[in-house]
């Protein structure tokens, strides 16, 4: 079917919860309609200030973008943040689980979509 420019899948927003150190912390990650990673935003975390917090700014959670499924704390540019490897595990099977979810749910109902 086509789709119009107004009405373009342009990606999906999801919701996730993990377990960090200091607690369980909300993220909300964004996907390209690829499946990608556009980017992720905390929405709350219980993180230690200054050891745990520093996972959940800009500089660690963006290295994630443009990732696609099976992304590996300690591949490439995403190394855990020194005194902080329980939050940055946690923030990488966090992106991992959002990865599978598009590949296993989102990726398919677009594609059933796209065919009817």
């Amino acid at each position: 079917s086509m789709v119009d420019e107004q009405s373009q899948l342009i990606g999906y927003c999801v919701y996730a919860k993990a377990k960090g150190y200091g607690g369980e912390f909300n993220l909300l990650v964004g996907l390209n309609a690829d499946g990608t990673v556009k980017g992720i935003s905390v929405i709350s975390d219980s993180e230690t200030v200054g050891i745990g917090k520093k996972v959940l700014t800009d500089s660690f959670l963006s290295k994630f973008n443009g990732k696609s499924e099976g992304v590996t704390l300690g591949s490439g540019d995403i190394v855990a943040v020194s005194g902080a490897t329980v939050t940055s595990k946690a923030v990488t099977s966090c992106v991992n689980s959002v990865l599978d979810f598009y590949e296993s749910t989102l990726k398919e109902a677009d594609t059933d979509e796209n065919n009817g």
